[in-house]
């Protein structure tokens, strides 16, 4: 399943479906991540104000996992 990890609201979505589908969960593999550009790229931010780069491997990803096992 693939899904924009930059939007909260998907992620939540997201989180809801694979409770929704699954009874149970034995492997979760968070691979998400946006690549470091350039040394000249421009700083990007979410729609709701966290940088890009720290948003999707670290907080988004935190964010499915935990909605995931805890509901």
């Amino acid at each position: 399943m693939k899904t924009p990890f930059s939007s909260l609201a998907a992620v939540r979505d997201f989180s809801e479906n694979i409770r929704a589908d699954y009874k149970r969960n034995d492997v979760l593999s968070n691979n998400a991540g946006i690549g470091p550009g350039s040394r000249k790229a421009q700083r990007e931010l979410s729609k709701y104000g966290h940088e890009l780069r720290f948003a999707v491997p670290s907080n988004h990803s935190f964010q499915v996992t935990d909605r995931v096992i805890h509901g």
